[in-house]
Order: C-alpha cells, then structure tokens, then sequence
C-alpha cells in the first residue's frame, strides 16, 4: 500500500508490488505469478485493486480458472448491455430477458462474434434463452452448493476485476414490494386518463406514454389483448406490471385503432423511515436494474455486480455455477436465480421452443 497509487479520476488503486510484498501478505505463489504477468500462468488476476484486494483476488483465482470460459458479452445494436452464461456447448446462453434489445450479437470468449436468436423468455425469473451458431464452447457446470456465508465470485466484463461477496441470505421469493434499506419499487407509464372513461387526458412528456407514440385524446381499448372500459382496472393492470415490462396498447385515434408498445419505466415510493435512492447513491451503487424485483427464488449477495454485468454466472470455490445474476437492487445487494431453478426455466424454455417449431412444421402448406 506504501507503493500505491490512488486515480482520482477513475476511483482506482493501482498498484505494482514485488513478489516479497506479496508473499508477506501472505498470497500463494502461483498467484504471485499471475499477479505478476508471467505469460505460462495467465494474467486472469490484475495490478489493479478495483473491486477486490489482492487477497481476495488470490483467493477466487482458482475458483474462477475451474469455471472454465462459460462468460460471454452481449450487444444490442453494437451497444454492450448484458452479459451471458454459456448452458450448452452448441451454443446455448441464458441471460437476463428484460434488459434485452433489439439485433443481438454475442462476444464468445475468443473473440468471435456471432448474431443472436431469442429462443425464448421466462417472465417469472426474467430470464431468457439465446441461440448462437457455434459448437464446443465451454458450458457452465451447476451446483446447487451455496450455503450462508460462502464466498462468490461473479466474472464481469473486465476479467482482472472479478466481482466478489458472499451468500447474505439464502435463495427465498423475492416480492415485487421487495425493500431492503430503500423505498419500494412501483412501474410508471406517464399518462392518466378521464376519471369514467379510458381517453387519455394527460401524456407526461419524457414518459415511457409519451415515447410509446401515446397523445392526448386516444382511447385505451386493450392491455396485451385484454379489453377494458374501467380506467380503475386499466391502472390496476399496469401495476401487475414489471419495470422494464414492455404492453402492448390497443388504442383508438379517431377512427383508427392502433397498436402500440410502451416499456414501462419505474418510479419510487418511500416511507417516512425510508430513504430514496438519490444521485450519490446511484453512483455509488453502479447502474440499478430496471427490474429487480418479483422473483420467484433468488439467492441475494453482496458482489459489486451492475446492472448491465448481469446474466453472468455466479460462482462459489469449487469453481460450479450456483445462480444466474438477474439483477442489481441497491449498494450492498444483488439478486441471482439459484442454479435449479435455471436449469429448469431453460428446459422449459427448450420444450416449449421445440413444441412451437413442431406444431409450425405440422401446419399445411398454404
């Protein structure tokens, strides 16, 4: 630490310490080697003390060799915003759904990119199943061994900076009205309408509403092909919603009737023993998931790992798989699906894929 370097701009320490320093603290040798860049060991671990000490470092550098190559980057329009785990090794990736664009590509581990097909989404866990053309890739082993306590590691787009915590509290139902130290998390939409009629009177400008195409006067006639005539159950429908959710809105303008698709944003609600998550929290935590919360099992940790850093495997020190991260709550929290319940979304989401191309194939040809 004497040898250290603090980066102002960047929130860093760099370090650059000679093997005794490193022996002294105590750091195995063949991490030492790594440490150092010797090209015959690797140079998984960094100089650089990010995230994670050194120590730590050391000590999830093995676990994180026997994971093998399971990561792979996701882009949307040339854009990155997820990561993925390899599930199969003829090319099949889970990742997190409702972050998900448009024209995916993948990043597989050396290099290659490859076009992207969604084979499928899971509202429950937010999880969804990519298809790429490749074979032989290194797939995630699962585990269900991740007791309270454990230690975790959890690959992210910089591999010398691993993000590591510990099981805080073993996998249990997540609530939508999930709170943890903030406020609870509710959907926004940006419209509101006459109080005896679904007519549109106000669309707030900057909106999910406003974005989707909405103007004032429309009439809303359906929510994802569900018909309504009360405003009330037309609010409580959006409610039921997720942020990051996207409807699909039938709507009348004049004498059309139009569909169109808001992604509904997310607003806060907090109490008076709360508080919201401001400006300084928001940096201090990383970019926040849209949605982070409703899950069915999640296992929730305490691993630095952003929003646009999840569909990344979890990992414990035996280098297995324990969970999928789906999203990033607050500073000192984050969600990951515990690996059963992946391993069973993904065999619904092949079933059900697989029952689709059938029932297609059987049609008769127009």
């Amino acid at each position: 630490m004497d040898k250290a370097q603090f980066d102002l701009t960047s929130a860093q320490m760099h370090m650059s310490p000679d093997p005794e320093d490193l022996t002294a603290l105590g750091i195995p040798a063949e991490a030492i080697a790594k440490l150092m860049g010797d090209p015959s060991q690797g140079t998984r671990l960094a100089r650089q003390y990010d995230r994670t000490s050194l120590q730590t470092l050391a000590l999830v550098a093995p676990a994180l060799d026997a994971a093998g190559n399971c990561v792979v980057e996701i882009f949307s329009e040339d854009k990155p915003i997820l990561l993925g785990t390899i599930v199969g090794a003829d090319g099949w990736i889970v990742t997190k759904a409702s972050d998900l664009g448009e024209k995916l590509t993948v990043v597989l581990p050396d290099g290659n990119s490859l076009e992207a097909k969604v084979i499928g989404k899971d509202q429950a866990t937010d999880l969804a199943l990519l298809k790429v053309e490749a074979q032989g890739l290194s797939a995630a082993q699962f585990s269900n061994d991740s007791p309270l306590g454990g230690w975790l590691a959890s690959p992210v787009r910089d591999p010398n900076s691993p993000a590591v915590g510990v099981v805080s509290i073993a996998a249990r139902p997540i609530p939508k009205e999930f709170a943890h130290f903030f406020g609870n998390t509710r959907v926004i939409l940006g419209l509101a309408t006459a109080p005896d009629s679904c007519t549109v009177e106000i669309v707030s400008p900057g909106m999910p509403a406003e974005k989707a195409g909405l103007e004032v006067g429309d009439v809303v006639l359906a929510i994802n092909g569900k018909p309504f005539t009360d405003p009330g159950a037309l609010v409580a429908r959006v409610k039921q919603a997720n942020p990051g959710e996207t409807l699909t809105l039938k709507i009348r303008r004049g004498g059309k009737v139009l569909e169109l698709k808001p992604v509904l944003g997310e607003a806060k609600t907090v109490d008076e023993t709360q508080h919201g998550i401001g400006e300084e929290d928001g940096i201090a935590a990383g970019k926040l998931s849209q949605r982070r919360t409703d899950f069915p099992l999640a296992i929730q940790h305490d691993a630095a790992v952003w929003a646009e850093e999840c569909g990344g495997p979890l990992i414990n020190l035996q280098g297995k798989t324990v969970g999928i991260n789906i999203a990033r709550y607050d500073q000192v929290c984050a969600f990951a699906i515990p690996a059963e319940l992946v391993e069973k979304t993904i065999a619904k989401l092949r079933e059900k894929a697989h029952d689709n191309i059938d029932v297609k194939h059987s049609q008769p040809a127009k």
